[in-house]
């Protein structure tokens, strides 16, 4: 869970750099077009694993609330998160820098 939004803000970043976009707008415009497929994947998993608490097992009542509950920080994550590790990686390429090495040019 959350992998598939991070590979969906990649990819839409991959075709965006084709584009002729200032890289500061850059990634406002992969939230802009990728940013409601990420939030309604991941409400649907939280209103998935909601619908199934209902269950009247314990353990699997406690597991479905922790697994919302996780799914929904991870969606926090990728909205906010995620896209500040994608700024700061289009600010190092923008400079020439290192991919590893990123104090050195």
């Amino acid at each position: 869970l959350g992998v598939d939004a991070m590979f969906l803000l990649i990819h839409t970043f991959s075709t965006q750099t084709q584009l002729d976009i200032c890289y500061q707008d850059q990634v406002g415009e992969v939230l802009r077009k990728a940013g409601v497929s990420v939030v309604t994947t991941a409400l649907c998993n939280v209103a998935a694993f909601l619908a199934a608490a209902l269950i009247p097992i314990p353990a699997l009542r406690a597991f479905c609330f922790q697994a919302a509950i996780l799914t929904g920080m991870n969606l926090f994550s990728m909205l906010l998160l995620f896209p500040a590790m994608i700024a700061l990686d289009v600010r190092r390429v923008f400079a020439g820098k290192l991919d590893i090495l990123f104090c050195l040019k």
